[in-house]
């Protein structure tokens, strides 16, 4: 799995090199080898995705390519039914709610917690924020 470091790292190179190429995740479905069924096709699975979304918007990616949309156990739809997995409703929420333009975040906690917040598709005076909790264990 990539973390921020790959993004950051990426990004980096990419503003110095004084062009206009812009990054691109391709064949992105959070595993190997056709995933793990009721594991990488479950609800679960979408906080990993969620994640990833906020994570390369954070760092200017503009295009976000699933591995698949049908196969495996990671693509959006289920491979014999054809019905949306959970990521499905992940993207298409993303999607609907989330714009293009990232709002910096502070959120110091834990490592295991995460914030993104971007201004809303069609108004940048309005912001939807996406906050992610990976630990298993759960404080206030």
């Amino acid at each position: 799995m990539v973390d921020s470091r790959t993004f950051r790292d990426l990004h980096g190179i990419l503003q110095s090199s004084g062009t206009s190429t812009i990054a691109w995740v391709g064949e992105a479905g959070g595993a190997y080898n056709s995933g793990h069924n009721l594991v990488t096709n479950a609800f679960v699975f979408s906080f990993w995705y969620l994640d990833q979304l906020g994570m390369t918007a954070s760092y200017d990616t503009k295009t976000y390519c699933r591995q698949s949309l049908i196969g495996g156990n990671y693509g959006l739809l289920n491979t014999t039914t054809y019905l949306p997995n959970p990521d499905y409703y992940s993207a298409l929420l993303w999607h609907r709610l989330m714009g293009r333009h990232v709002l910096s975040t502070r959120f110091v906690r834990d490592k295991q917690d995460y914030a993104y917040m971007l201004t809303v598709q069609r108004n940048r005076l309005e912001s939807h924020c996406s906050l992610i909790n990976l630990d298993n264990s759960y404080s206030s």
